[in-house]
């Protein structure tokens, strides 16, 4: 819901104080680097970082609330979204440390312990580098608006059809599976493709992806099972992704022949009805989504370059509409 009406979430109200405060500090700190001990603008200085830190910290729990709002976008749009919520991370903890610095700074002064001019140095140094990543960070996020349309409009990059309300007659006939094999994806042009499982298994597209978005639209009202929608698959038992089990969980995986680890896990009901399932990896950051809403987030480095695509494991029927496989650069200029 949002915050104003045409405010979509805290995000763009808070973000602004914590780049004026840290520019006001950083032009305290260069003043007094020219004009020796002057105890009001050093306390000064140091409040302004500690507020500069406290917003920072403020703006970035915001704009993770953000962006497990924006739903689904482009592949493109994710990679900047990832790299922007990683600097800004990097931008708090250094204004955290500017502040910190002050504090000990100031301490010392005020025991007249002949404080040391490095550590006002330090302090006013690590503004600089802050300001520099306030900067990257702030062109980074205005670019996810006036390039990408985040919480401007409704995406028009976002991928992948409509799910299937309905199944129509000419659905390609079930052929068995045998258990635990590797096959490729065939689509079955506008009706769903149906296989009859038995067993593990992945359905993949052929070729080889490293950041990627992969959307299904699937309808396994008839299957008993987990289901995941999947990258980085490497073997039936090697894979990331996102994960619907059985036992009604919603989970972000990554399986290897000897450890699963679960990097997110939330409570939700199975699907039992022509479902949009989408999975992204960007830059170590992990997102499932089930019809446009993200469901879990995660992070992670992952694993080598892989094939992307279904895994299955259980009985039943699964009919699948479309699988999709998106990069960055589908939508670069």
């Amino acid at each position: 819901m949002p915050v104003l009406p045409n405010i979509p979430n805290l995000h763009p109200l808070v973000v602004h104080f914590p780049i004026a405060l840290a520019l006001t500090a950083l032009l305290f700190r260069f003043v007094l680097l020219f004009t020796g001990r002057r105890e009001r603008l050093e306390w000064s200085a140091t409040a302004l970082s500690i507020l500069a830190a406290a917003g920072g910290a403020a703006a970035w729990l915001a704009g993770k609330q953000a962006a497990g709002s924006v739903g689904a976008i482009s592949m493109a749009a994710e990679k900047q979204l990832s790299r922007h919520a990683d600097l800004a991370g990097v931008t708090v903890l250094l204004l955290v440390a500017a502040a910190v610095l002050g504090v000990i700074h100031n301490y010392a002064q005020g025991r007249a312990q002949g404080p040391s001019r490095r550590t006002s140095l330090s302090a006013f140094l690590i503004l600089v580098l802050a300001s520099g990543f306030l900067a990257v960070t702030a062109d980074l996020g205005g670019g996810l608006v006036y390039n990408h349309g985040l919480a401007v409009q409704v995406s028009q990059e976002t991928p992948g059809p409509a799910p299937e309300t309905a199944v129509t007659s000419q659905e390609t006939p079930a052929a068995p599976v045998t258990p635990a094999p590797i096959q490729d994806w065939v689509p079955g042009g506008s009706s769903p493709t149906v296989f009859a499982v038995d067993g593990a298994g992945l359905i993949l597209l052929p070729d080889i992806y490293d950041d990627v978005a992969v959307t299904t639209v699937i309808d396994p009202a008839a299957f008993r099972g987990d289901l995941a929608v999947i990258h980085h698959a490497h073997a039936v038992d090697r894979w990331e992704g996102f994960l619907l089990t059985a036992a009604n969980k919603a989970q972000l995986v990554q399986r290897t022949p000897e450890d699963e680890k679960i990097l997110k896990s939330t409570s939700m009901v199975f699907p039992a009805e022509p479902t949009s399932l989408r999975v992204t990896a960007a830059q170590g950051h992990f997102k499932g989504l089930v019809d446009g809403d993200m469901i879990v987030h995660g992070h992670a480095p992952s694993d080598e370059p892989g094939r992307v695509g279904i895994y299955y494991s259980g009985r039943g029927t699964l009919k699948i509409t479309s699988l999709e496989a998106e990069t960055a650069s589908e939508h670069q200029e």
